[in-house]
């Protein structure tokens, strides 16, 4: 390309330039032409530069092909830095789609406004459609779980092949007739990563009844998590400190719990009592034993102190 003048104002940038390619190659048949049809002006908007909009008005040109055999009479000369019929370049265009899925139209045509490189979000919608599902082969371990189109309201089902760590398809609800109908058409699948959704565990084991169904890593340090609070909590009390300091306006306007709390509670402070108590008798300098013998009828959950 050569550059022929550059004109500045306030909010933008207009680059003209030329072709300085004496000929071109038909994207048809690939034989070079050198002669020229016609010639006409685009006008193509690239990456803001010092918060200024960029457009270049570009000098392209037709030409003759000159192979007979040739479908194409006239072609127009093409540029590496941008698709046909497009008004914006690929690196514009790529910063766009990128911006727009990592978050929303909206959002996104409102940073682009503020970056100085005016767009609808209709447009960026548009260039989302226009991307290509990308093909895979069939995959022999996925991981299903659900995902939220919105909060509290519609939920879908994510499928993921995990040998890849790319998705691979998306079901537009959560329920096990939509999981069961996918699973039914990849029977090449051995393993199924999931939570522990039922709904998800009949399905797997109607579709697909030999393949191993496993715990996804989040699910399962979730599970160890609960596991480990749980055997805690029945060893453990539920307070560290000998007196609750409640205020009293604010006890009455607490509603009256239910009675399995109220035994909870009963039961953390008799765990809470006897922790306390041993603890003082050993500092005292009675034995392990014989502290064992003292509170075994006390509680038995405790006999190992």
């Amino acid at each position: 390309m050569i550059p022929l003048h550059l004109i500045e104002d306030k909010a933008r940038y207009l680059m003209i330039y030329k072709s300085s390619s004496s000929s071109c190659t038909c994207p048809t048949c690939g034989k070079k032409s050198n002669r020229t049809h016609s010639r006409y002006t685009r006008f193509i908007q690239d990456l803001p530069v010092n918060e200024k909009i960029v457009y270049l008005q570009v000098q392209v040109r037709k030409f003759f092909c000159t192979n007979v055999y040739c479908e194409n009479i006239v072609f127009t000369e093409r540029f590496s830095w941008v698709e046909p019929y497009q008004r914006r370049t690929k690196r514009l265009h790529k910063v766009l789609v990128r911006l727009t899925l990592s978050n929303n139209c909206l959002a996104a045509s409102r940073m682009v406004n503020l970056f100085h490189a005016a767009i609808s979000h209709d447009s960026l919608l548009r260039f989302i459609h226009q991307i290509k599902v990308p093909s895979y082969s069939q995959p022999t371990r996925v991981g299903i779980d659900d995902f939220a189109f919105k909060k509290r309201n519609r939920y879908g089902t994510l499928i993921v092949d995990l040998d890849s760590k790319k998705p691979i398809d998306v079901l537009n609800s959560q329920d096990g007739t939509s999981v069961q109908s996918w699973l039914k058409k990849h029977p090449s699948i051995e393993l199924v990563s999931r939570d522990g959704s039922k709904t998800y565990a009949s399905a797997i084991t109607e579709a697909l009844p030999s393949a191993i169904q496993v715990a996804d890593r989040w699910h399962l340090l979730k599970g160890l998590f609960d596991a480990l609070k749980q055997t805690l909590l029945d060893y453990l009390p539920l307070k560290w400190t000998e007196k609750r300091r409640v205020d009293s306006t604010e006890s009455k306007s607490m509603a009256s719990p239910r009675k399995s709390d109220q035994m909870r509670e009963k039961n953390a402070d008799q765990k809470w009592e006897l922790i306390l108590n041993v603890q003082r008798f050993y500092q005292e300098g009675k034995k392990l034993q014989r502290l064992h013998v003292t509170f075994i009828s006390v509680e038995q959950r405790f006999t190992s102190i």
